[in-house]
């Protein structure tokens, strides 16, 4: 959990915090690198810095007998979305993003949908975040 509020954070303040000496730390963290439970270091953006605050999750259910190889390409192509995963229950995607602001998501959905392989979409907007909670 350290590691993962911050990535670049030294081996003798990790070693402080969890009661071990930093030779043991290092030890430990590259065996979970070479075992793949760490799988990388990332830079989390503060989206309302770069002009995105309006973060949103819209969930796509997609026509009947839709490409979904084609509708994950177009994905590819909005910068906007941040997270797409493929889902079960109603809908077929659930999708993640960062917006300037409500036209852009309407440009967004407008998009996805004239492509004719979105059937439906229900977006809802994140209205605060809760901190402190696990995100593995």
């Amino acid at each position: 959990r350290a590691l993962e509020h911050d990535g670049r954070m030294r081996w003798g303040e990790l070693a402080a915090r969890v009661h071990l000496s930093p030779n043991a730390v290092a030890e430990r963290v590259r065996r979970l690198q070479r075992s793949g439970v760490i799988a990388g270091f990332s830079v989390r953006r503060d989206w309302a810095t770069l002009g995105r605050p309006i973060h949103a999750y819209i969930d796509v259910k997609l026509v009947p007998g839709a490409d979904h190889a084609a509708f994950e390409s177009e994905l590819g192509l909005h910068d906007e979305i941040t997270e797409a995963h493929h889902v079960n229950g109603r809908y077929d995607y659930l999708l993640a993003g960062h917006f300037g602001d409500l036209l852009a998501v309407d440009g967004l959905l407008s998009r996805l949908k004239s492509d004719g392989l979105v059937a439906e979409s229900e977006t809802r907007f994140v209205l605060r975040s809760v901190d402190g909670i696990d995100p593995t």
